[in-house]
């Protein structure tokens, strides 16, 4: 699902509602918010390591794929984007989907604060990727 409107209509306030309703439903299963000037969440670095890190708390199915993607590789969490996608999450949830008890909701929010812009080719064909092959419902 895309959320498209102008600057101030209302569309992150609209995203952390819809995140909030999945979390009280127990279907959300990560979010990440993207903010300008944050040193954390300003650039997609930090973006799949977090993704990571909630699906494993949220999801126990998760937690194991997770472990060892970090174990098999230390600073996974510093490598390319491609790296860190396939690694921290795109493996972990193929190997978790045919344990999952349900698709897991997956929000982000505010892709046009993240700093890096040439970025963002490579963020949504991964994330419509691993929509698109797990069936995974990502809101953007």
């Amino acid at each position: 699902m895309w959320l498209n409107g102008s600057a101030g209509a209302g569309k992150s306030a609209i995203t952390q509602m819809f995140a909030g309703d999945c979390q009280n439903e127990g279907r959300l299963g990560a979010s990440f918010f993207f903010k300008r000037g944050d040193s954390e969440r300003g650039t997609w670095r930090g973006l799949f390591p977090t993704i990571a890190y909630q699906l494993a708390r949220s999801i126990p199915a998760f937690r194991h794929p997770v472990q060892e993607a970090v174990k098999d590789d230390k600073l996974i969490a510093g490598r390319s984007m491609p790296i860190q996608f396939r690694g921290l999450v795109q493996g972990p949830f193929g190997e978790a989907l045919s344990s999952l008890p349900f698709l897991p909701v997956i929000v982000l929010d505010g892709l046009d604060e993240c700093e890096d812009h040439k970025s963002n080719n490579m963020l949504f064909s991964s994330l419509s990727a691993l929509s698109r092959h797990s069936n995974c419902p990502c809101a953007y």
